[in-house]
C-alpha cells in the first residue's frame, strides 16, 4: 500500500511539475509581442507540442482577424519540430479566457493557399479562362514578332535579362558589385511584421561592396543539386509588403531546381 502511494504522490508531482513548467513559458512571452502592439483586453497564446506530447515551445499571437489568419499564424510561428498546437485566449490580467479555442491542431494542415497579388479565385478555374474565347487556333506572333520581342526585352535594362551566349568570358567584379550595391531602397516592406528601416538596406549595400571579388573574374557555370531561390539582394529574412503576410517575398526573383 505504501509503494502505491508513493507512485500516486511522484505522479502527481510530476503533473505538477509540468504544469508549472507550462505555465512558466507562457509567461516569458507575454512582454514580446509577435505580431503587433497589445492593443485589447486580450489575446492569444499558442502552445506547441512535439510528436511525443511534450510542450516545446510558446507563443503570443494578437490583433486576429479571421480564422483563416489565426490558421496562418499557427503554421508561420511553430518550431521546426512542432507536431501539434493548442490555442488559449488570456487576458492582460495574465488570465486564461474558457477553455483552449483550438485543440490537437495539426501544424502544417493548411486548409487553404495563398494567391499572387492580383489573381482571384475565379481565375484559379479552367470556366475562367474558357470565358474568354477559344483562340487556340489564332496565330498570337509571327517568327519575326517573336525575335523583336526578345531584342527589345534583352535591350531594356529595367528586365534584368541577359543573353547567357553572349556573355564575355571575362568580368570586372569590383565594378559588378558596386553596381549591384548602387539599388535604391524598396519601400512599405516588412519583417515578422515590423517596418524595414533604411540600415537593414545599407547593410545589404555594405555586404555587397565588400563582397571578395577582383577586377579580373572568369565567368562559371554551375548546376542546381537543391531547389534554392533566388533573391534581388544577398539577405535572409523574409521581405512581404504586408505585416501579416507570411507567403509572399516580395525581392524573390525566381525559384531555382535540381540540374537547372
Amino acid at each position: 500500500m505504501r509503494r502505491k502511494g508513493n507512485r500516486r504522490m511522484k505522479r502527481k508531482l510530476i503533473l505538477l511539475i509540468t504544469a508549472l513548467s507550462m505555465l512558466c513559458t507562457v509567461f516569458s512571452v507575454f512582454g514580446t509581442g509577435v505580431y503587433a502592439e497589445n492593443t485589447d483586453d486580450e489575446f492569444y497564446i499558442c502552445v506547441y507540442y512535439d510528436e511525443a506530447g511534450i510542450l516545446i515551445d510558446t507563443k503570443k499571437i494578437e490583433e486576429v482577424s479571421s480564422e483563416k489568419e489565426l490558421e496562418r499564424y499557427l503554421n508561420m510561428y511553430a518550431p521546426e519540430n512542432a507536431a501539434k498546437a493548442r490555442l488559449y485566449r488570456w487576458n492582460t490580467s495574465l488570465q486564461p479566457v474558457g477553455a483552449p479555442i483550438v485543440t490537437d491542431y495539426i501544424v502544417g494542415n493548411m486548409s487553404y493557399t495563398f494567391k499572387a497579388p492580383n489573381v482571384t479565385s475565379e481565375m484559379c478555374t479552367a470556366q475562367f479562362w474558357q470565358n474568354k474565347g477559344n483562340t487556340s487556333n489564332e496565330l498570337v506572333m509571327t517568327e519575326n514578332e517573336i525575335n523583336a520581342l526578345n531584342r527589345a526585352i534583352l535591350d531594356t535594362a529595367a528586365t534584368n535579362t541577359f543573353d547567357l551566349a553572349a556573355l564575355p568570358g571575362e568580368f570586372n567584379g569590383r565594378s559588378l558589385a558596386d553596381s549591384l550595391a548602387s539599388f535604391t531602397s524598396p519601400s512599405g516592406l516588412y519583417i515578422d511584421g515590423q517596418s524595414v528601416e533604411e540600415s537593414y538596406y545599407e547593410n545589404i549595400r555594405n555586404n555587397i561592396k565588400n563582397a571578395d571579388v577582383t577586377e579580373n573574374m572568369q565567368l562559371k557555370y554551375g548546376i542546381a543539386v537543391n531547389r534554392t531561390v533566388m533573391k534581388a539582394y544577398p539577405y535572409e529574412e523574409y521581405l512581404s509588403d504586408d505585416p501579416s503576410d507570411p507567403e509572399w517575398d516580395n525581392l524573390v526573383s525566381t525559384a531555382v531546381y535540381v540540374n537547372e
